[in-house]
């Protein structure tokens, strides 16, 4: 069944300081208001901000639509440019992480059916990450282009610890688990180590890769990083994961 049509009520997303955003939808023509100013919640972590949207529950035509499978974030630090994506299942808020501490992000969600046919995106909010750091592991990453390098860096890690970045191109999902990590599992699905960096005197490890120049544009990449900790990696931590999309 097509959702691409749906009512302009739904699906909105909403900062939960109080902002909102209202979709414009394929195939429709509805009103839209302007968001409001951002003002992410700072009681939140460092590199994340909560966001909630409500679930579109009829169509154009009034009728019910009952075969909304989940949503999708889309975001990126350039306005109208979506450079990650985010599944997050059936959920209506989600705490979103791997943003850059201080930096601006033009965020936005879409509905999928059954059938993985997604909605227009809602309109844009541009949200600023918090800045202060928190105690846990922080994986951020600039866009991926083809030919072009991108800095990956983890925030979190104690100095001189070995840290680990792997990609999958098959998503976030049940991983394998490290020996070498204290058995600790990874949330990427056939997950492959692209590199390794050594956390400096700040906790920081940063890792510049090139994204190949046969890769294709819109091919999804996840990242998470792995932090070797304690008495035969026993303490050892991992970051959140960050997906971005292959760009031109």
């Amino acid at each position: 069944m097509d959702i691409r049509c749906l009512r302009q009520t739904l699906p909105r997303i909403v900062l939960l300081a109080g902002l909102w955003v209202w979709p414009t939808l394929y195939g429709c023509t509805p009103t839209v208001p302007a968001p409001q100013p951002p003002s992410p919640p700072s009681s939140l972590a460092s590199g994340q901000v909560r966001l909630a949207w409500d679930a579109p529950t009829t169509r154009v035509d009034g009728t019910p639509l009952t075969d909304v499978a989940g949503f999708k974030l889309y975001y990126g630090p350039t306005s109208g440019t979506y450079t990650f994506v985010k599944a997050v299942g059936n959920h209506t808020t989600y705490a979103l992480s791997g943003l850059e501490p201080g930096g601006s992000y033009y965020v936005t969600v879409a509905a999928y059916d059954s059938a993985g046919v997604e909605s227009r995106l809602a309109d844009e909010l541009m949200v600023t990450a918090p800045v202060a750091i928190g105690q846990s592991a922080l994986l951020t990453q600039e866009p991926m282009k083809r030919g072009q390098s991108s800095r990956f860096r983890v925030r979190g890690a104690m100095p001189d610890e070995t840290v680990s970045f792997l990609y999958s191109k098959g998503g976030e999902g049940e991983g394998p688990c490290s020996p070498r990590h204290g058995g600790l599992c990874v949330d990427l699905i056939e997950p492959w180590v692209f590199g390794e960096a050594t956390a400096d005197a700040s906790g920081t490890a940063t890792l510049d890769r090139t994204t190949p120049t046969d890769a294709l544009p819109g091919e999804i990449m996840t990242v998470q990083a792995m932090i070797q900790r304690g008495r035969g990696g026993a303490d050892s931590v991992k970051t959140n994961a960050i997906t971005a999309i292959i760009m031109e």
